[in-house]
């Protein structure tokens, strides 16, 4: 399950329940992140919303704030957002100067 792998990555990343291993997290979010594509062909809109979190923030890919911004809009198009999503957009317009 991607979101399972997500969820440890972070947990890895920030030491939360575990020693903390960037490594580690970094090695998860790129499996998870490659894998992402099949979640997209499929349909489903949460790997939309992984690819755009895996790229705001350089999580088993380079960081791309453009191309998650693209993503959060599309998952907006085919789900609608929540506070957090909308947070998250938010913090990638103030890095882009946006806002």
């Amino acid at each position: 399950p991607f979101w399972d792998s997500y969820t440890m990555a972070v947990n890895f990343l920030k030491g939360i329940d575990c020693p903390q291993d960037v490594d580690e997290a970094n090695r998860l979010f790129s499996i998870v992140y490659r894998k992402v594509d099949d979640l997209d062909t499929i349909g489903y809109p949460g790997g939309t919303l992984f690819l755009a979190r895996c790229e705001a923030n350089g999580y088993g890919t380079e960081k791309d704030l453009q191309g998650a911004l693209l993503d959060y809009q599309n998952y907006l198009g085919m789900c609608g957002g929540n506070d957090k999503v909308y947070k998250e957009i938010e913090k990638i317009k103030r890095e882009l100067g946006e806002i």
